[in-house]
């Protein structure tokens, strides 16, 4: 049982905030599980922080297969509502590249926030879908959620490689800047 072991160390830095490196180990533990161990190490992993970072170190890892048995295990706990474990689904597909599993979770997600529209548009800026990083930032708008300056590197992006009007590009650059400007002041 030597991957018990090594997550119950693993936990104990998560228990710990030291965070970084319980999910460089998650990370670095997920690539190398295979089999019976593998089973082990995802029925250990129990509470919804532990889940989340293990679905951020298999996205980082490109696991598509493995986060999806943790997809199914958050289903079969009946955690799939929880909003931090939503957005966090939608962070791994997206950074799987695994735009139709993104978006689907995104549709689930029931509080959007900037974090769920960020994940989504990094997603479609990743596979080169960049009217669809544009579409997603009108709704952003319409739902008033208030974009961050990750929201706008993807927008800044999608405008860049579409040839669109350069002076909405830098509307959108002023904009992000009012933004950044009015959240210093505050």
């Amino acid at each position: 049982m030597y991957t018990v072991q090594i997550l119950q160390v693993i936990k104990s830095y998560h228990s710990t905030s030291v965070l970084h490196v319980s999910q460089l180990a998650f990370s670095s533990v997920a690539r190398k599980l295979v089999g019976l161990d593998k089973v082990v190490a995802f029925s250990y992993v129990q509470t919804i922080t532990e889940l989340a970072s293990w679905l951020q170190s298999l996205g980082l890892a490109g696991a598509l297969a493995d986060g999806r048995q943790v997809h199914r295990n958050i289903v079969c706990k009946g955690l799939d509502s929880n909003s931090f474990l939503e957005n966090s689904l939608v962070q791994f597909y997206s950074r799987c590249l695994d735009i139709v599993s993104s978006q689907f979770c995104f549709e689930r997600v029931k509080h959007r926030n900037v974090f769920s529209w960020n994940f989504l548009m990094g997603a479609y800026d990743g596979i080169g879908h960049h009217e669809d990083v544009l579409f997603c930032f009108q709704q952003l708008r319409m739902e008033n959620v208030i974009p961050d300056g990750v929201t706008f590197v993807h927008v800044l992006s999608a405008y860049s490689t579409n040839q669109v009007s350069l002076l909405h590009a830098k509307q959108i650059h002023t904009q992000s800047v009012t933004r950044e400007r009015e959240r210093c002041a505050a």
